[in-house]
């Protein structure tokens, strides 16, 4: 939980301890959840989110090759 909470709050301050706290919570409790049923809710969200990336790189690569003026 270290390298995860110095992301966002300085070490050991009153801050990382709530945050900290919050994190074991929903750790906990996503961790009673049972593997099966979070891949079953998560791996598809992530296929979308890909599908939107894919998608929205073939558009940036068709507007550039169609183009004078490169967009990036």
């Amino acid at each position: 939980m270290y390298p995860f909470l110095t992301r966002f709050t300085e070490p050991f301050s009153g801050r990382y301890k709530i945050m900290l706290a919050v994190s074991l919570a929903a750790a906990f409790l996503v961790s009673n959840v049972g593997f099966v049923e979070l891949v079953n809710f998560v791996y598809p969200i992530l296929g979308y989110i890909g599908l939107a990336i894919a998608a929205a790189l073939t558009f940036r690569w068709l507007a550039n090759k169609y183009t004078k003026r490169k967009l990036m």
